[in-house]
């Protein structure tokens, strides 16, 4: 039996790819358009996220303290 040789790639630069390599990606307009667009809503969500739990830190606490007060008498 003959047995096949395996075809092995000495260095990275040899590989065969297995998919075609795109010329456009990472490039031009629209990738720097998405980025952009991550940025301004991660910022966007944060601010929106830190408010929130500020206003709810008022509301816990506010309820907090008229719960512990002592009734009129």
């Amino acid at each position: 039996m003959k047995r096949k040789t395996i075809k092995r790639a000495i260095r990275p630069s040899e590989r065969e790819s297995i998919t075609e390599f795109s010329t456009s990606f990472g490039a031009g307009r629209n990738y720097e358009m998405r980025i952009k667009r991550k940025k301004i809503l991660g910022i966007i969500l944060t601010v929106i996220i830190t408010v929130l739990l500020i206003t709810i830190g008022y509301f816990v606490t506010e309820t907090l303290i008229n719960i512990s007060e002592l009734p009129p008498q």
